[in-house]
């Protein structure tokens, strides 16, 4: 089963007060090269207008980021790439990370 799914499962769950049914993705990736391949690999996507660069813990990503619905049940092929999941319900952020 798709871990995303499976974690989305598991904070409706823990967290029944979101309303939210749309969360935020970061795909995170040591390189720019790295997470531009890997979009023109899986999902054939040339632009890359959403790309983020960011620090974490000293470290440099660069990612891509995007929303979408909350069931993430189109999301089947993520491997070696940090995630981070955050939804805002009635002003505040819930957020989650996982790495797939």
């Amino acid at each position: 089963m798709n871990r995303i799914v499976t974690l989305v499962g598991s904070l409706r769950k823990a967290y029944p007060e979101i309303e939210s049914c749309k969360f935020e993705l970061i795909f995170s990736f040591p390189t720019e090269e790295a997470a531009k391949e890997y979009f023109r690999k899986t999902y054939h996507w040339e632009h890359y207008d959403g790309m983020i660069k960011y620090q974490l813990n000293g470290e440099c990503f660069s990612g891509f980021k995007t929303e979408i619905e909350l069931n993430a049940n189109y999301i089947k092929y993520l491997t070696g790439c940090y995630v981070d999941l955050a939804s805002e319900t009635q002003g505040s952020l819930h957020r989650w990370k996982l790495w797939i």
